[in-house]
């Protein structure tokens, strides 16, 4: 498990992932390149329910509206992504 101000992960298996988390920023966000990783948020909220990430998805959270949203990443966004953490 990796905790961080905002997030809580759970990694399964070999993974591969990036997270940004600015201590001066309200968000943050994990963007997986390889496997799955189970996103939490890492405060109460009445909107707990986790985010199931695999290869080319990314959460952000923000705790200032309590959101925690999913997106996917185009192929050309996670080869760039893929290819800056080499």
């Amino acid at each position: 498990m990796i905790r961080s101000r905002l997030l809580r992960l759970t990694v399964a298996g070999a993974t591969q992932f990036h997270v940004v988390a600015r201590s001066r920023e309200s968000g943050e966000q994990v963007e997986v390149l390889s496997g799955n990783v189970t996103a939490y948020k890492n405060y109460p909220s009445p909107y707990a329910d986790p985010d199931r990430l695999g290869a080319g998805d990314v959460s952000m959270v923000n705790r200032s509206i309590d959101l925690m949203e999913k997106e996917h990443l185009s192929s050309a966004e996670r080869h760039a992504l893929s290819d800056a953490f080499r």
